[in-house]
């Protein structure tokens, strides 16, 4: 199944605002990675490409890794506070 280009355009608009909303909520929530939750980000990245922590850590920059997984534990907030009716 195809989709057209303004449906992917879409698509991505969406995605991206998802993810600078994300991003804003780890900002006013204040949230921090620990530099054991950053490892293991590192860590789960080698592990999925077979590949070493080292490898990894050298293409991908630590703000990059800290910010995803500050995304991810805003993701964590949200559903933890969603009341379900």
């Amino acid at each position: 199944m195809f989709i057209s280009v303004g449906e992917a355009v879409m698509t991505a608009k969406k995605q991206v605002d998802l993810r600078l909303a994300l991003e804003k909520i780890a900002e006013i929530e204040n949230i921090e990675p620990t530099a054991d939750e950053i490892d293991a980000e590192y860590k789960r990245i080698a592990e999925a490409y077979n590949i070493e922590i080292d490898q990894v850590k050298a293409v991908l920059p630590e703000d990059g890794v800290k910010l995803d997984v500050a995304v991810s534990k805003a993701v964590d907030l949200i559903k933890d506070s969603a009341v379900i009716k």
